[in-house]
């Protein structure tokens, strides 16, 4: 009375065209239902509970009583999927007084764990880790580990409990105390945004990392192309200062740091100094000389001083 033992009991009968149009169906608790079938105040009566159950036993040892053998087990696990068959083995209640006399074929149903939808999530694995512990050993109608399960469940599953049940403890509950597996569960589930987000980062971080070291190095072009115009228009007079410029620009090279890998090119921009310094070299040496330059010069004023005049023939 007050479970669902009756609505179950109820199911049964009526597949057997057993209700209570033509049959006294009585409601009551398990003290109440064993003393009414102790007395012979009803005919039969259906329990849910282990054979482990206190009253079981005591209907055992009652005489007059016995265990109804079910023949239909497996059409009644058909029709009725929350139910399996089971068989209770011949003195398995009780060796030494052969109880029951013989095997006896029964169906049974699961006991559900229900909880409330909003149920803290680091609980779960508790709760489980306990129930696991408690059902692990079996019993006289359930193979050992078989509970819990995922079978025989008609609310929805909790995909936590599910995926505990079908895989375990995870690596941190089994490894680590309750309390820290619980905290390091909880910034899991905080890192998975942040691995998501990373994860661009991962891809661009190279490309922005090269850029950024060549930086160090490009930008000084800016001061290296000024000075290359101001050559060409600067006059005489000017070009110290231009060389002046050269100088600290060179020295200001020299000491940026960059990786071993980039080296390459800051010595690149080096020798693109350089370059200029010779071209200002060459510069002050026409300037010097008056505007004479052997470079400069065309082709057939070019003499060499130190060979012997031509005769004319």
């Amino acid at each position: 009375k007050g479970s669902g033992t009756y609505v179950l009991s109820a199911q049964l009968l009526a597949a057997n065209g057993i209700t209570a149009s033509n049959t006294v169906l009585i409601r009551a608790d398990s003290s109440e239902a064993v003393r009414s079938l102790s007395d012979g105040a009803v005919d039969a009566a259906v329990f849910v509970a282990s054979t482990e159950a206190p009253f079981i036993g005591s209907l055992f040892e009652q005489p007059g009583l016995t265990l109804l053998d079910l023949e239909r087990t497996t059409a009644y696990s058909r029709l009725f999927p929350f139910l399996t068959p089971v068989t209770l083995s011949e003195g398995v209640v009780n060796l030494e007084r052969n109880v029951p006399s013989h095997d006896t074929r029964l169906v049974a149903t699961a006991a559900s764990l229900v909880a409330r939808t909003d149920l803290n999530a680091s609980l779960i694995p508790a709760l489980l880790n306990a129930v696991t512990r408690v059902h692990a050993p079996g019993g006289v109608l359930e193979q050992r580990r078989q509970f819990p399960s995922v079978d025989f469940v008609d609310l929805p599953l909790n995909e936590d409990a599910g995926r505990y049940i079908r895989n375990g403890p995870s690596f941190l509950y089994r490894w680590l105390p309750y309390g820290t597996a619980v905290l390091l569960d909880r910034l899991k589930v905080l890192a998975l945004p942040l691995v998501a987000l990373l994860i661009p980062l991962f891809r661009i971080g190279p490309p922005l990392y090269q850029w950024r070291i060549r930086s160090r190095i490009y930008r000084w072009y800016a001061a290296v192309r000024e000075i290359d115009t101001r050559l060409l228009s600067e006059t005489p007079e000017a070009l110290e200062s231009v060389r002046r410029r050269l100088l600290e620009l060179e020295r200001e090279v020299a000491s940026v740091s960059v990786p071993l890998a980039y080296a390459g090119e800051q010595y690149h921009l080096r020798l693109h100094i350089r370059l200029l310094q010779e071209r200002l070299d060459a510069l002050s040496g026409t300037s010097t000389r008056g505007g004479s330059c052997l470079e400069d010069a065309p082709l057939h004023e070019v003499t060499d001083s130190h060979a012997p005049p031509r005769q004319s023939p």
